[in-house]
């Protein structure tokens, strides 16, 4: 089961992607072999940070992503900045802080997954 997420409903401030590739090593003395490892090996991690929000969006923004880190109902599907395509990720991290007197920050770690859907 998955969850949309909207950049137009909930706009992000900063947001930073680093996508990685997942290989397997094998040095033999003098030299090494490196492939890929399996079918869905181009890994991407965002780490992102939200306008400021009232308290209530920001409480709904919340609880979607702690659902995704404890892994009970959701996966995230969402479409990073300059990103045409959506893909499913799970939130690895959420922080929650007050910056004013009534407005909220959530910052976040995505990482990319391969749901079986």
């Amino acid at each position: 089961m998955s969850v949309a997420l909207s950049n137009t409903t909930y706009p992000l401030a900063t947001f930073d992607k680093t996508p990685m590739t997942q290989v397997k090593e094998v040095e033999y003395s003098g030299y090494k072999e490196i492939v890929v490892d399996g079918i869905n090996y181009d890994k991407e991690d965002w780490a992102l940070v939200w306008v400021p929000m009232d308290e209530t969006s920001a409480t709904v923004l919340e609880a979607i992503l702690t659902n995704s880190v404890k892994g009970t109902v959701y996966y995230i599907l969402w479409t990073g900045p300059g990103e045409s395509v959506a893909k499913y990720y799970i939130a690895k991290s959420i922080n929650k802080t007050k910056v004013r007197p009534s407005k909220y920050r959530i910052t976040a770690q995505f990482e990319r997954v391969f749901p079986l859907v």
